[in-house]
């Protein structure tokens, strides 16, 4: 499991992943202030996906299996703690070892609560012309400079960056010869990086891909970055594949309730 973490508390992963058979944490700090000991330090580049696309370029050759990506701050209390349930929707997926043998690729919680209950939910719909003009970070705060992308709007990016090397993959095309793409109704988008990829899926598309991604992060530094919005949003059409299944269960993932006290903000403190 790859964690990115800028300085939030770290104290929820072992609740959490303890029973998860064959899972090791790699934990990528982007803070000295961050003391747990199983720290891995970065510069702070970027948001998630720079994290996740560099270890990707960094251990191409020997993926694991399955790969969970995931931020750190899921202990945050907005949406009703939907990052910690959607950390626990995909863990849901792997927590026993004939799941991990049987994971069919890709699973990501959807955005939208399913109807009934029972069923998967919907993720939302593509949004090819979504761009940033402004950004603030986080909520109430001033607007911030921010390093916009070429091309734009988010279908231009991917049209350029993405889909070339996706229409080389066999499994996004169908019987018919019909290329999947983002804009099919089962594919469509979800916010946050929380999410499970095997690493036949993430070879599925050359190194090469991954190393432009990151270069593009990069080249805007420590700036608020429009490609970090636009990486978020073109995870499903990478690794999701027609006809994957997930489950969703009677009910709705839950996060521990004793989690629900911990402090998002103390980068060391114990629940």
């Amino acid at each position: 499991m790859v964690i990115a973490a800028y300085e939030e508390s770290t104290a929820w992963i072992t609740p959490l992943t303890s029973t998860i058979p064959n899972l090791r944490v790699r934990l990528y700090c982007k803070s000295l202030r961050m003391l747990d000991e199983r720290c891995e330090y970065l510069p702070n580049i970027g948001q998630d996906h720079w994290v996740y696309l560099r270890y990707i370029v960094t251990h191409y050759r020997s993926l694991p299996d399955v790969v969970i990506f995931t931020m750190n701050g899921v202990l945050r209390n907005e949406w009703n703690g939907l990052l910690c349930r959607k950390l626990v929707y995909v863990l849901n997926h792997l927590d026993t070892e004939p799941k991990q043998h049987s994971f069919a690729g890709f699973v990501q919680m959807a955005d939208l609560l399913p109807q009934p209950l029972g069923r998967p939910g919907s993720f939302v719909s593509w949004s090819p012309k979504f761009k940033l003009d402004t950004y603030r970070r986080g909520s109430g705060n001033e607007y911030v400079p921010l390093c916009l992308t070429a091309p734009r709007p988010l279908g231009r990016w991917y049209s350029k960056h993405i889909e070339p090397w996706a229409r080389r993959i066999p499994a996004l095309w169908n019987a018919t010869g019909t290329f999947t793409t983002p804009a099919d109704p089962h594919i469509g988008m979800s916010y946050h990086d929380i999410y499970a990829v095997s690493g036949q899926r993430l070879r599925d598309f050359p190194n090469e891909t991954y190393a432009g991604l990151l270069a593009q992060v990069e080249a805007c530094g420590s700036l608020a970055a429009e490609i970090d919005h636009y990486l978020e949003r073109v995870v499903k059409a990478m690794f999701q594949r027609p006809g994957d299944m997930q489950l969703w269960g009677a009910k709705r993932p839950l996060c521990p309730l004793h989690l629900n006290s911990c402090n998002r903000s103390n980068a060391n403190l114990q629940c």
